[in-house]
């Protein structure tokens, strides 16, 4: 196999993996056939393993006794899927809900003292996205640390839904996160981690709770 300029021999498949995207294992090279007239043989095998996106190519010379050597040029397109999260068509890497959203008074409250207890819990809605060229299958669902029986509730933090799902290429799907603190610290946080055929993605998951509220619910 050639790709470029440099000719690739490999013992093993697993040797070849650092020199070329084209993989020919010595097996392959050294395996011969006889083709009678109007007859089919079949080589190989050739291993395609892509190092990055795009097309490639490269040539291999069939040793032959009619023509001596008869390039065959071998392309390939190398992809992979690309998981990320938005939240109102913005990309983010963390969620964070903010202490308006837990204040009965929102951003006007002042000095005030109140008995009314903010309403809970507080939601928001956010999409997982296949930004690349190939299909990604998350497989599982869960917030670190969450026990088995519920591994999408966990520190005050639920997700909605929970499981897998299938996203082909620039297809999204969407995510209920729902936040319903306990009042015990100004700050709560989790991580929402998704196990997909393309690797572990998380996202980070804060809520802030005013200092009025929790002294509200002390009291």
């Amino acid at each position: 196999a050639r790709d470029g300029a440099t000719l690739h021999t490999c013992g093993a498949t697993r040797e070849c993996l650092g020199t070329s995207v084209f993989l020919l294992p010595d097996r392959s090279m050294n395996k011969a056939a006889v083709v009678a007239p109007h007859s089919r043989a079949s080589l190989g095998p050739v291993f395609f393993a892509p190092k990055g996106e795009g097309l490639v190519s490269a040539t291999l010379y069939l040793r032959n006794n009619l023509t001596t050597m008869e390039p065959i040029t071998v392309t390939g397109r190398g992809g992979s899927g690309h998981l990320r999260f938005r939240r109102g068509g913005a990309l983010i890497d963390a969620l964070t809900f903010e202490e308006a959203v837990f204040s009965p008074c929102g951003d006007n409250c002042g000095g005030l003292h109140f008995a009314e207890a903010p309403h809970l819990p507080v939601t928001t809605n956010i999409t997982v996205a296949n930004t690349g060229s190939l299909s990604v299958s998350v497989l599982s669902t869960h917030i670190l640390g969450a026990p088995t029986a519920s591994p999408c509730a966990h520190r005050g933090f639920a997700i909605s839904p929970c499981g897998g799902l299938e996203l082909a290429p620039g297809e999204e799907g969407g995510l209920t996160i729902s936040s319903h603190p306990d009042f015990s610290s100004a700050r709560t946080s989790a991580v929402l981690v998704m196990r997909t055929s393309v690797g572990t993605v998380r996202l980070p998951l804060h809520a802030a709770i005013p200092a009025l509220v929790i002294r509200t619910h002390i009291v």
